[in-house]
């Protein structure tokens, strides 16, 4: 019981603290050096997230465990897209890639595992990363479903 109440509290601290970064990123844009491949690689990231809620849903244990497969490819169109970036926009960016990566690798093990609500969690961190990396780039280059930056 105790570990599930730490456990619990860990995700409420990680969640603020990712919603502070989430409010840097809507201040602070990434520089583009190539509109369209950031453009490709934020559709992708949302995609995955769009479909992994689907898979979960349905139980498509064997397609959510490439969807790290499918992140890394995201990530990898994005990253080619951008300009060298400042300090704080790399290390907000490298962060959030971060969440995204061990987000995605969890959703991966847990549906090699079949486990449905460490599937649900490691989801919702994706979106959560995925939502911030995207509100990091400029509005004309956001998916058409991506929320806008507050």
């Amino acid at each position: 019981m105790e570990r599930r109440q730490a456990s619990r509290r860990v995700a409420r601290l990680a969640s603020a603290v990712f919603a502070a970064a989430a409010l840097h990123a809507a201040s602070a844009q990434v520089v583009v050096r190539e509109p369209a491949m950031v453009k490709t690689g934020l559709t992708e990231l949302d995609q995955i997230v769009s479909q992994s809620a689907l898979l979960i849903s349905s139980g498509s244990y064997d397609q959510l465990q490439r969807e790290p497969d499918r992140l890394e490819a995201g990530l990898a169109a994005l990253r080619s897209g951008l300009g060298d970036q400042s300090t704080g926009s790399r290390a907000l960016l490298d962060l959030l890639t971060a969440r995204a990566r061990v987000a995605a690798s969890g959703m991966g093990e847990a549906a090699r595992t079949h486990n449905v609500s460490m599937l649900r969690i490691t989801e919702s961190q994706l979106a959560q990363a995925v939502e911030a990396i995207t509100a990091l780039c400029p509005q004309e280059l956001r998916p058409a479903r991506a929320p806008p930056a507050h």
